[in-house]
């Protein structure tokens, strides 16, 4: 199966530990980790540089840009994602609430959340603070049942029995490992919801992806639901062979 990281920050110019991460550094990142594809996201900020993003990966078959649109810009911001999905070829949505400072459960990102749906999109959300917590994430995976969602950090450390019912509801929810505290609440979420709804990320390039992909290769899940976790999910949900 092949490996997949759902969740790489693309940093531009601005460097992380003293490095700027273009496409050859990321990918040698990738190549550490044995990382197929890097799924990369522009932001977190308010005013991503999607159309940036887009020019960036569009060489390189490697790197996969997903959209992160501020759903407070309002009809633009629509008008983006529908430009991202059928203009750029970017296959997932990321709403990014804490950093924009929004309530996922509310009312502000329903528009970009319906036009999702009609694109068909996958949608990345991040979860463990205020505005978008496990449960107010599962609020959206009960108004759209037909979005394909994956809630990042699985509710952090804190968050991880919440997220883990929240997914045991709603089959469309499924839990991304980036920053996940401890690699036993890995074990844990594929012990209680199966390795069919847990996706691989590093949260990078702030964590190098052989770190993530060695966390989730010590707890010997075996190689079926190790090749799950790792990016036959993600592989899934985008429709990649």
């Amino acid at each position: 199966m092949k490996r997949i990281d759902f969740e790489y920050y693309w940093t531009e110019d601005q460097p992380v530990n003293g490095k700027v991460y273009g496409v050859e550094e990321i990918l040698e990142d990738a190549d550490m980790g044995g990382i197929d594809h890097v799924v990369l996201i522009a932001g977190p900020i308010p005013n991503p540089n999607n159309s940036g993003l887009a020019e960036f990966v569009e060489d390189e078959p490697r790197l996969i840009g997903c959209c992160q649109i501020n759903p407070l810009h309002g009809a633009p911001a629509v008008e983006e994602l529908e430009t991202a999905a059928t203009v750029w070829g970017m296959p997932i949505l990321k709403l990014m609430s804490v950093g924009c400072n929004y309530e996922i459960f509310g009312q502000a990102p329903l528009p970009v959340l319906d036009k999702a749906r009609d694109l068909e999109l996958v949608v990345n959300i991040h979860s463990g603070a205020r505005h978008s917590t496990p449960a107010q994430i599962g609020l959206v995976a009960a108004r759209y049942p037909e979005l394909p969602i994956i809630m990042e950090h699985m509710g952090y450390r804190d968050g991880v029995s919440e997220a883990l019912e929240v997914a045991k509801i709603f089959p469309n929810v499924h839990l991304g490992t980036n920053t996940v505290a401890e690699p036993l609440f890995i074990m844990r979420a594929v012990q209680e919801i199966g390795p069919e709804k847990i996706c691989f990320a590093s949260n990078g390039p702030g964590v190098p992806m052989d770190f993530a992909v060695e966390s989730i290769l010590r707890l010997e899940l075996g190689e079926e639901a190790e090749g799950l976790v790792l990016g036959g999910n993600l592989a899934r949900l985008l429709g990649i062979d």
